[in-house]
């Protein structure tokens, strides 16, 4: 709250920095300092069209590096030296699937509607069905063989796989559960902030639940599209064996359109 200038803020969906990015857009926007926000399908600083296994097409340089670094100058000679700033609306996002840009005066879009899906055995459905122990799922959780993260909002691109990478060889493992939508009957864009609602319990005295939403492609490729984690007993405190417990993943936001025959 201390900082009264206007910032131009600029993520990707695969930037390690996203949440916070967009918080510092929100608490600027909501007072009306001017602030603006760019997020395209990049990971942190890279802004090509190829990040990690998907070809997100030309239009995803259109904030490209060279650009970027002339919005810097129009934004800083604006603030600075009263030079006219082009018109920009408060929000350009970059759609994955659409490999297109939307804008919108605030983040989340205004006209976003938010919608709750449910896990039930294996299957993503929009209907609740209260849970049965017949649709109880379990795993084996070992810290010592841990579930790669297999691309997302990583930093160091030397050292990691970063982006959007296929994760079908992750979902063979016996520590992963894995749900489904059925092939969708019709394109559906998913744009917005993500979180999952988790009822579990462990017996062991720390866990690491985490979610991931993948984007499944009609011949089996599964490219991630975000991400989350959370420690059990950072939640619940000290206490959390053996006790059914509420998790709340943040996997932050993403923007994608699922085509028709691809699943969620």
């Amino acid at each position: 709250d201390k900082i009264n200038v206007p910032g131009l803020h600029v993520a990707g969906w695969y930037d390690c920095f996203l949440d916070k990015t967009i918080a510092n857009f929100q608490n600027g926007h909501s007072r009306k300092l001017g602030d603006k926000l760019v997020i395209g399908p990049w990971t942190h600083a890279n802004f090509a069209q190829m990040i990690g296994d998907r070809d997100f097409g030309m239009a995803a340089t259109k904030w490209g590096e060279a650009s970027m670094h002339a919005r810097h100058i129009e934004w800083f000679n604006h603030w600075l030296k009263q030079a006219p700033l082009p018109e920009m609306e408060a929000v350009n996002y970059f759609v994955m699937g659409l490999n297109d840009w939307k804008t919108a005066e605030t983040w989340p879009p205004e006209n976003i509607v938010s919608t709750p899906l449910y896990f039930k055995t294996g299957t993503v459905s929009a209907e609740f069905t209260p849970p049965t122990k017949e649709s109880e799922a379990k795993f084996s959780y070992d810290p010592e063989n841990p579930v790669p993260s297999n691309g997302g909002g990583t930093l160091h691109k030397e050292l990691h796989a970063d982006g959007p990478r296929d994760q079908q060889h992750l979902e063979l493992r016996n520590d992963i559960l894995c749900y489904s939508t059925a092939p969708l009957e019709e394109a559906l864009e998913i744009t917005g902030p993500i979180q999952v609602k988790l009822w579990a319990k462990t017996d062991a005295p720390n866990t690491d639940f985490t979610a991931k939403l993948v984007d499944v492609f009609p011949d089996g490729t599964a490219f991630n599209l975000a991400d989350g984690i959370i420690r059990a007993n950072k939640q619940h405190g000290d206490n959390v064996q053996n006790n059914i417990n509420e998790y709340t993943i943040d996997l932050w936001a993403t923007s994608n359109l699922f085509e028709k025959g691809h699943q969620i």
